[in-house]
């Protein structure tokens, strides 16, 4: 029986296993090699592993990786194992009026607040009623959508609008009151992002005009009042809406800004003049600039560590690391098809993330590997039509959410084996 030697590594904490090579068979697959890495690790209960070499996901044995890559039994294999993550389970779908462009949730709360290209943001709850339903001020699609939730019931929502504006609802799902409490007033192009920063009480909406600007979000900070007129019905809104007070403004990008994101530190930007930038708010400066080669739809940067994602329109996610002087490209992820429309990374795990596509997938990425270890699609085309475009992801403590122009939300389960 041919062997290989093996060197097993990990980059988890509390679970690195000697690393002193040992031989194994090769045509162990993974669950072979699973068992080998738990009985070195010492634990009782077995757990389920994958595995990479060369930043690769092993799918075959290893006799038939060493084939594949014209290597020997002589070679010593550097052989690196992760807690292995279960393919997502779909849990259900929400029908809506109109492509849905934004995805949001809050720790506070159950409910699922998605904006849609008809000027309507909903609430939801998991079960799929509508809970609020925020119209009636938006005369144009809603491109991104943030909630802040006080409890199950009551909260504020902010909806970003191609019609150059944003607005702050308060809504209180027990008494069914929804009322816009402020407006983001003062961009030149469809505002086609925003991004919260509760601790600071800032909000930050990125536009096509170029601009990036950042506003006070409370209803005690405001400029001047101003009737809203709802031209679609031609009536006015009964209460009017005061101006939120604008903080800063950047020339972000040459061309539009297409996405904005706060970090624990900072602010990210991506546009059309293929850039990532980083802005420091204290000085109101562009501190740091990641050219690319192709439009930056999004930008996400990760809770969990110093990684900020961004999504290109040529197909690839590319990933940098803002601890690095100079911030340089970290990696590129290539998988999809057609542009990356939304990223966004795991609550929990810091290595892994969830991206959508014009592709009509939705893949799951874990950054040890330059491979996504799984792939969805979210709906059929019907008759001779495209597949539908994803525009839209999250993943929530509770699932995947995503979300694009079949009009439907998608919610998914990732589950880690027992």
């Amino acid at each position: 029986m041919a062997q290989v030697q093996v060197r097993f590594i990990s980059r988890q904490p509390g679970a690195v296993a000697p690393e002193t090579p040992i031989l194994v068979p090769v045509e162990l697959k993974r669950y072979g090699l699973s068992e080998i890495v738990n009985h070195l690790l010492g634990n009782k209960k077995p757990v389920p592993y994958d595995f990479l070499i060369d930043a690769k996901f092993l799918r075959t044995s290893i006799g038939k990786y060493l084939e594949e890559h014209g290597l020997s039994t002589e070679n010593l294999l550097d052989v690196e194992y992760v807690e292995s993550v279960l393919p997502p389970t779909p849990a259900g779908s929400f029908v809506h009026d109109d492509w849905i462009s934004g995805i949001a949730v809050h720790k506070r709360s159950s409910l699922i607040l998605t904006g849609t290209y008809d000027g309507v943001a909903r609430l939801w709850t998991r079960s799929g009623d509508i809970a609020a339903i925020f119209q009636g001020v938006h005369e144009g699609a809603v491109k991104d959508v943030a909630l802040v939730a006080s409890d199950d019931h009551c909260g504020t929502c902010f909806t970003a609008s191609m019609d150059q504006n944003a607005i702050e609802w308060a809504y209180d799902t027990k008494t069914k009151s929804v009322e816009p409490i402020l407006r983001f007033e003062g961009h030149q192009g469809s505002v086609e992002s925003l991004s919260l920063n509760v601790d600071e009480n800032m909000l930050a909406t990125a536009s096509y005009d170029g601009t990036v600007k950042v506003w006070s979000i409370s209803t005690e900070d405001v400029d001047d009042v101003e009737v809203q007129t709802d031209k679609k019905k031609r009536r006015k809104v009964e209460k009017t809406i005061p101006n939120a007070k604008q903080l800063l403004s950047f020339e972000a990008h040459s061309g539009g800004a297409l996405s904005v994101d706060f970090s624990a530190t900072h602010m990210y930007s991506g546009g059309s003049d293929h850039a990532v930038r980083c802005w420091d708010i204290s000085s109101a400066s562009n501190i740091n600039t990641m050219n690319s080669e192709q439009t930056v739809l999004c930008v996400k940067a990760s809770r969990t560590n110093s990684l900020i994602a961004s999504g290109h329109v040529d197909n690839a996610i590319r990933i940098w690391d803002q601890r690095d002087e100079g911030v340089s490209l970290k990696l590129r992820l290539d998988g999809h098809s057609k542009w990356v429309s939304s990223v966004s990374w795991s609550p929990t795990n810091p290595y892994m993330l969830v991206s959508g596509s014009y592709d009509s997938t939705v893949r799951m990425w874990d950054i040890r590997s330059t491979s996504p270890f799984y792939s969805m699609k979210t709906g059929v085309s019907k008759d001779d039509s495209p597949p539908p475009k994803v525009l839209s992801v999250l993943w929530a403590d509770f699932g995947l959410l995503s979300g694009g122009d079949d009009c439907k939300l998608h919610i998914s389960e990732p589950k880690n084996p027992q």
